[in-house]
């Protein structure tokens, strides 16, 4: 997974875990830094629901992403993504973003470094939408057994910084001569969660009332806080397995999910303060993606 699982991770916020959801999903492993050769790769893929660190709106947020990688074999690659929400009852272009990062590998493991920028619909109400910017760093290790990652982000916002760290075992399972990949994760997210609180404010002023999980309704000239939020916690823990099906230069990638949020937050909106009311939820992507080898 690797440098897809590192795309994967920082563009969690592009459809914040969409082209994250899907680029995890993708099971390319790859190939040292020494015989690795330049790639380009258009990509489409759909996702139900975005939720980010156990947090997401009340209401689904279904997107239709499509994305353009470029990958050096200098281990340099960039790409950009539109995503369109195609939700019952809005449907608008809400998120175009755009990622630089480098990677380094070598054997059984491998390292990169990303940053990337994200521009919202002025209507947006993605759960992340307050996010602008992020940097990301991360380590994998296949140990043959199992595979570790181990990544580090921090999301900009409004003025805050959430750090966040991810971290994850997996195991690649390989059938039909490779062409077929399962790749079972247990995954666990650990950060703050000041975007949360600036989230809730701008759909208050939106609104009127709050459209996140334990939703309520609120005056909009009354204050919103989230108890803690710059507080370092746990906030959840994922199961997915994602699959891919490679056909030549196609990939077909599809990738269920169970998230577990924890540690709810107190919400304080004016006199009144309730506890933040999380849920599991089960969300599901998939997608399909072209590589073109661009080497002369």
């Amino acid at each position: 997974m690797k440098l897809l699982r590192h795309i994967g991770t920082t563009m969690a916020v592009v459809v914040i875990a969409a082209v994250s959801l899907m680029a995890q999903a993708s099971q390319d492993s790859v190939p040292d830094s020494d015989t690795r050769k330049t790639i380009i790769t258009p990509g489409v893929f759909y996702i139900n629901d975005i939720v980010w660190m156990g947090r997401a709106d009340s209401l689904p947020n279904p997107y239709l992403v499509g994305y353009l990688l470029y990958g050096h074999k200098s281990g340099v690659f960039a790409k950009i993504s539109l995503s369109y929400l195609t939700g019952e009852d809005v449907q608008q272009l809400d998120i175009f973003s755009a990622m630089l990062g480098y990677t380094l590998s070598k054997g059984v493991w491998q390292s990169g470094v990303s940053s990337s920028a994200y521009y919202y619909n002025d209507n947006s109400f993605n759960v992340l939408s307050p996010v602008n910017f992020s940097g990301s760093g991360y380590f994998t290790y296949d140990f043959g057994w199992i595979e570790s990652y181990l990544g580090a982000s921090a999301f900009f916002s409004s003025g805050t910084v959430d750090p966040m760290i991810y971290f994850d075992f997996n195991k690649n399972i390989y059938t039909l001569k490779n062409q077929l990949i399962f790749n079972p994760t247990f995954a666990m997210s650990v950060g703050s969660i000041s975007y949360y609180q600036t989230y809730l404010v701008e759909q208050a002023e939106r609104k009127g009332q709050m459209k996140g999980k334990g939703k309520f309704p609120v005056a909009t000239t009354q204050t919103i806080s989230v108890e803690e939020a710059s507080a370092f916690r746990i906030t959840n823990f994922e199961i997915s397995l994602p699959i891919s099906l490679s056909l030549n230069q196609f990939q077909v990638d599809f990738m269920p999910s169970y998230i577990l949020p924890v540690n709810p937050r107190s919400i304080s909106v004016g006199d009144e303060v309730v506890e933040e009311e999380l849920s599991n939820t089960f969300i599901w992507s998939i997608g399909v993606n072209y590589k073109i080898a661009a080497d002369k």
